[in-house]
């Protein structure tokens, strides 16, 4: 799935799709990745056949060698999805009842403008102002009588220095005051009535997403070889990966439950088992008794280096929760695994096993969705174990956790 996803591990990849079209940013890893796909609404067609692409890239190294020193390792690939949705299709009812009740607001609100003016009016004549304050308020009414205006434009108007008067012009704010809460009530009223259609069509819907991936990686880096005793500057080459994939998966929603399996076959490098190291490089050019000496830092990556095939197996499970009583703000829960298996060569790329959590934050009609994981990466120190022995750094589980802040920007909403 990669780039499509609701949520996301370390390495930026999902197995929940998440619908429309979204950007993604993980601060850490200074990656930013940009996906869109056909499924409008979280609550859709009964049968629909499911496409989409996704593009991402960053640096391999994350946010702090960036800033740092300066380090960036590029890193991007380019990812689709085609599949077919099956579903109980609440969709066409849910959305009549939707556009039910964005028809029946629509109304209230052009009525309510429209009367707006005479109930100012009114508010205006049935105080004990003099004639001629009550005309200079009247005349001014039509051009600022609206829900926006009559607390900023109007009630400029509404101030005097003496007693009486402002007495009198204290009266007419309270009044105007109870107008807009009339009307706030109202269309909160609609908005708890369209979260109520939303949350019973939600209760009643399941859906299947039967779908196939495949996609295409690169990324670049600087490697040291061996000593080249003739020029040491050749003693390193730029390594240039590019890699690929393709399986298939499963999404599956039951009401506030999405569970993502994915499987496939996977192109791959052992870049995170290389050991990143820093080497001066100096150049001495002496003439008659005086030389110059140039230093060059190279950061380079030492070990054995070798691409490999491997298979994958990826599982989400995502619990949506709510926060509030009107289910307006909402918490994901996201706990996921990610397993390559069946390494062609264990000895450069061991079998491995990731698993994480996560924990997403949004509004009900939001566009922004954020939040932060933690990942136990190689579960069982393969990775560490494969490299010589001078250079492995066994550690315990917690002090190996990984962190992440991540966020997603959609251009439509993020549940609707």
């Amino acid at each position: 799935m990669y780039g499509q996803g609701l949520t996301k591990n370390a390495d930026g990849e999902s197995t929940v799709i998440m619908h429309g079209a979204n950007i993604g940013i993980d601060i850490g890893k200074t990656e930013l990745s940009f996906s869109f796909n056909n499924l409008q609404n979280a609550i859709g067609e009964d049968r629909e056949p499911v496409y989409g692409v996704s593009v991402k890239g960053g640096n391999k190294e994350g946010i702090s060698s960036l800033f740092k020193k300066g380090e960036f390792i590029p890193a991007a690939s380019l990812d689709a999805i085609l599949g077919y949705s099956f579903s109980n299709g609440s969709k066409a009812s849910y959305n009549q009842a939707i556009d039910d009740i964005s028809v029946r607001q629509e109304k209230f609100e052009k009525g309510f403008e429209k009367a707006l003016p005479e109930r100012i009016k009114k508010l205006v004549i049935n105080s004990e102002l003099t004639t001629e304050k009550k005309a200079a308020l009247i005349d001014v009414i039509p051009s600022v009588a609206s829900v926006e205006s009559t607390e900023t434009k109007f009630h400029k108007l509404l101030e005097s220095d003496d007693a009486t008067e402002h007495s009198e012009l204290l009266k007419i704010k309270a009044g105007m005051v109870l107008i807009k809460k009339e009307y706030l009530d109202r269309t909160n009223a609609y908005d708890d009535e369209r979260a109520k259609v939303y949350e019973s069509a939600l209760t009643e819907y399941w859906q299947f997403i039967f779908f196939s991936y495949g996609g295409i990686q690169g990324s670049e880096f600087k490697r040291f070889e061996t000593f080249n005793t003739e020029d040491l500057s050749k003693s390193f080459i730029d390594e240039s990966f590019r890699g690929g994939k393709f399986g298939g998966g499963i999404n599956a929603q039951w009401r506030f439950l999405r569970l993502g399996f994915t499987y496939g076959y996977l192109k791959t490098n052992n870049f995170s088992l290389l050991t990143k190291k820093e080497y001066t490089l100096k150049k001495t050019v002496s003439n008659n008794e005086q030389s110059i000496t140039e230093e060059k830092k190279i950061t380079a990556y030492t070990g054995t280096y070798g691409e490999v095939e491997v298979n994958e197996l990826n599982l989400d499970l995502i619990v949506n929760l709510r926060l509030d009583a009107k289910a307006k703000s909402h918490v994901l829960i996201n706990p996921y695994l990610r397993t390559q298996l069946m390494s062609r060569n264990a000895l450069v790329l061991p079998n491995s096993t990731n698993i994480g959590l996560g924990f997403y934050f949004f509004k009900d009609s939001g566009k922004f969705l954020g939040g932060f994981y933690t990942e136990l990466p190689d579960v069982n120190n393969n990775y560490e174990k494969a490299k010589p022995e001078a250079d492995r750094n066994l550690r315990a589980p917690l002090e190996r956790m990984t962190f992440g802040i991540v966020g997603k920007f959609t251009l439509n909403t993020i549940l609707k």
